[in-house]
């Protein structure tokens, strides 16, 4: 998605996650928040794009087209990292070889979000904040 920090800001889509956070996430292109009224615009290509909304445990395959991802977005870019998945690579990270412990060690986090499954209400929040730069 493309997040246009005022007026609107994009994000570009990733694959379809299953996590309960991405589920969560899903419930934003419905009727009830509508994610078109906060200035969130999908964007096809990472080029369009300013945000990356983070919304599932990382995997060590996926870790090279993140980090890709975040190259190609054109300056200002924000990363939302939401839930504990994301953060901290979720509740199995320990035990596998498999799971990026933190998408903060691939790419730079602006904002996080911890939680098992974060309030939609403070990922709304955030985006809000970041439209008028009140976040860092």
């Amino acid at each position: 998605m493309r997040v246009k920090v005022e007026p609107s800001l994009s994000s570009t889509p990733r694959q379809p996650g299953t996590s309960c956070c991405f589920i969560e996430f899903a419930s934003l292109i419905g009727s009830r928040f509508d994610f078109d009224r906060y200035g969130l615009v999908p964007r096809s290509s990472p080029r369009q794009a300013d945000l990356i909304l983070t919304a599932d445990t990382v995997k060590m395959k996926m870790a090279p087209s993140l980090v890709r991802l975040y190259e190609q977005m054109p300056e200002p870019k924000y990363v939302i990292a939401t839930g504990a998945c994301t953060i901290i690579g979720g509740m199995f990270s320990t035990d596998s070889y498999s799971t990026v412990r933190g998408v903060d060690k691939l790419i730079p986090v602006d904002v996080y979000f911890p939680g098992f499954p974060p309030k939609l209400e403070a990922v709304i929040d955030a985006i809000t904040k970041l439209r008028k730069k009140e976040y860092p």
